[in-house]
């Protein structure tokens, strides 16, 4: 279950990198203009991307098991080989 928070997280600090380049693009065109990947054009889809699918997605999905192992009473629990 932490493994779904910790890739949420993970997830969330791209997304933030993106958003930040974005933002900063948004206001000064020149910024990165050397590089044609980290155009505005294709860093705010990879934002909305990597927000709505990478951690929204993962932060749901950990939320979702312990919601469903708190509410049954029962301890989630990995068992070691």
């Amino acid at each position: 279950m932490l493994v779904f928070f910790f890739s949420a997280l993970t997830w969330l600090l791209i997304a933030t990198i993106y958003g930040f380049i974005a933002s900063i693009k948004l206001n000064y065109p020149g910024f990165l203009a050397d590089t044609p990947q980290l155009s505005y054009g294709r860093v705010v889809p990879a934002y909305n991307i990597a927000f709505n699918y990478g951690w929204a997605s993962l932060a749901g999905m950990g939320v979702a098991l312990w919601l469903m192992a708190r509410l049954a009473g029962c301890r989630f629990a990995i068992r070691e080989s």
